[in-house]
């Protein structure tokens, strides 16, 4: 036995050094990575097929006396923080991750805060569905389900540049998919079709497919909202700007020409207020920037895409006479007084304002996770009716949940996603510019219209532009301690 034990220890490590030599291939750069597992690579595709099917429920949880309906972002997540967490650490190391102790603290202040439920004044609206404290501690979880995926995004596309590409890849395709049915979706309404409710089955989330607000027909596609497609449209419109260099190609020659009108067709049928805005600031960003105008031809195209896209897109409603007219719905939305504003702008702007009413009285601290609900009688006169009331802006639910405490951690999150590591000077690559746009303006979205962070394919942009950063900064690490 004991002569045997160092002949089989051989064949073990050979076996070893063998898998490790197949699973090498050739990274961007010229350096060698491992390839990704084939589970955590099915897994995180899968999920990124799932970002946009908020509305598509696969379980109906209902039966069982939970009203819940688990979508395949509920699936594919999951799976991919487990296949993470169970992987050969020998065979695929994890990289150092800047962001792993911000995120752990804000989790950890999310479930301390449950404990601020006891602050809730007793003449608080009583709904008879949401219990303080059984609320607040399922949404710390929905929180952590959040941030936890998020940072294993972030440890896959940097631990595994090669899925770059391809998920950048999914993702565009995913996007011509959404698109596409969204066109059917308002096409279906406008001839009279019967739509296909397939993708939008989830009875326990607000579906607003059916929306018709005024006398116009608003699209969601197969997101539940017409505001989450809006930025879903702008994790892509971005990555489709610029002509990238083909060995960061997304979409080739006229092909990303034809998606990126897409895009901006669909964008233009959501109706999505917020949306137009963030877009409004993209353009910005881009027409600022130094990286843009060195190409004067791309400026021109750049602008004629966008002239085209947004004139086909309102030919749409041209030919729909006044049964749905964008311009007559923006017309009355613009000319709402302040005492008669449009329900949508004056529900957002009451909840923010509420919201940062609670910040000022709760500074440090906040009100606790999920809790801004249930002290929004305190600071509003607008009574709302058979829903707990929640903030459509980031940024100020933050604020008024979790103080300056929670707010300093959430932008230390963000500053260390956008720090290159390192020695040096950032990719100066167009590549990293357009993902650095997209991050900027799906965070700028988020701030002003999403009431949490469940945004999976904001996540997924921001990985990879993080990826970029700190890959970047490791091969320069790597040349210094050469030289």
């Amino acid at each position: 036995m004991s002569s045997a034990t160092p002949i089989l220890d051989l064949f073990r490590r050979r076996k070893w050094e063998q898998k490790t030599r197949e699973a090498a291939v050739p990274a961007y750069g010229g350096a060698v990575e491992q390839a990704a597992p084939a589970g955590i690579r099915i897994a995180l595709f899968l999920f990124i097929v799932a970002f946009p099917l908020s509305g598509f429920m696969v379980i109906d949880l209902g039966i069982i006396g939970i009203p819940f309906g688990v979508t395949l972002n509920y699936i594919a997540g999951p799976l991919l923080v487990l296949l993470w967490l169970t992987r050969n650490r020998r065979l695929y190391p994890a990289l150092p991750n800047p962001l792993t102790p911000v995120i752990l603290l804000y989790i950890t202040m999310a479930f301390l805060s449950v404990f601020l439920s006891a602050s809730i004044p007793p003449n608080a609206a009583d709904f008879a569905d949401k219990k303080p404290y059984v609320f607040s501690f399922t949404q710390s979880l929905y929180l952590c389900f959040d941030l936890v995926t998020a940072l294993t995004l972030t440890q896959v596309f940097s631990a595994f540049p090669s899925l770059q590409m391809p998920a950048l890849r999914l993702h565009i395709y995913t996007v011509c998919f959404v698109c596409v049915w969204g066109v059917y979706q308002w096409l279906a309404y406008f001839f009279g079709w019967e739509y296909v409710t397939f993708f939008n089955n989830n009875p326990y989330r607000s579906e607003l497919y059916d929306q018709n607000s005024m006398g116009l027909k608003r699209v969601s596609s197969v997101l539940h909202e017409p505001s989450d497609l809006g930025l879903y449209l702008l994790t892509a419109i971005p990555l489709l700007i610029l002509p990238l260099c083909e060995r960061h190609e997304i979409v080739r020659g006229r092909a990303r020409i034809l998606v990126l009108a897409l895009c901006l067709i669909t964008l233009f049928m959501s109706t999505s207020f917020s949306g137009y805005l963030a877009f409004v600031f993209f353009v910005w960003l881009l027409f600022v920037s130094k990286q843009f105008w060195r190409n004067k031809r791309l400026v021109l195209k750049t602008g004629v895409i966008v002239f085209i896209g947004f004139a086909v897109a309102a030919t749409f409603f041209s030919f729909s006479g006044g049964q749905y007219s964008l311009q007559e719905a923006m017309v009355e939305r613009a000319a709402s007084s302040s005492d008669h504003p449009d329900d949508s702008t004056f529900g957002r702007v009451t909840a923010a304002v509420a919201a940062m009413e609670m910040f000022v009285d709760h500074p440090l601290v906040g009100v606790g996770e999920g809790n801004s609900g249930f002290h929004y009688d305190e600071y509003t006169s607008v009574w709302v009716a058979d829903a707990l009331p929640r903030v459509d802006a980031l940024l100020p639910k933050i604020l008024a949940e979790h103080g300056l405490i929670g707010g300093g951690l959430f932008l230390l999150l963000l500053y260390r996603v956008f720090r290159p590591r390192g020695n040096g000077q950032p990719d100066p690559s167009d590549f990293r510019f357009v993902l650095k746009l997209a991050v900027m303006t799906c965070f700028f979205d988020l701030f002003t219209s999403c009431y949490d962070m469940e945004r999976f394919h904001v996540w997924l942009i921001t990985a990879i532009f993080f990826a970029v950063n700190n890959n970047w900064s490791l091969q320069l690490d790597r040349q210094t301690h050469r030289a």
